[in-house]
């Protein structure tokens, strides 16, 4: 098995030769992912220190973590409360 070092140094599987254009467009590729755009309007000082946390992997994949993470901590904390609820 190929090293990962070399999968995200990008020596391996980043050859132009391999690469060919997607015919879906970005509406087919959301729908396919069940992704939804949303905005939202934050301190310029908040976006600052995210994109300065997230200078390797981007921004966006940084808030999906966090919110991801969010979402998981507040069902765990809230799940007895639901399972009295129903």
């Amino acid at each position: 098995m190929p090293d990962t070092d070399q999968w995200e140094a990008r020596e391996l599987g980043a050859s132009e030769a391999y690469v060919k254009p997607s015919t879906l467009d970005g509406k087919a590729v959301d729908e396919a992912l069940g992704l939804k755009a949303i905005s939202i309007r934050l301190q310029t000082s908040m976006i600052d220190e995210l994109k300065a946390i997230a200078a390797r992997d981007g921004i966006q994949p940084l808030i999906k973590r966090v919110l991801a993470r969010f979402i998981e901590e507040e069902q765990k904390a809230n799940s007895p409360t639901i399972l009295k609820a129903n």
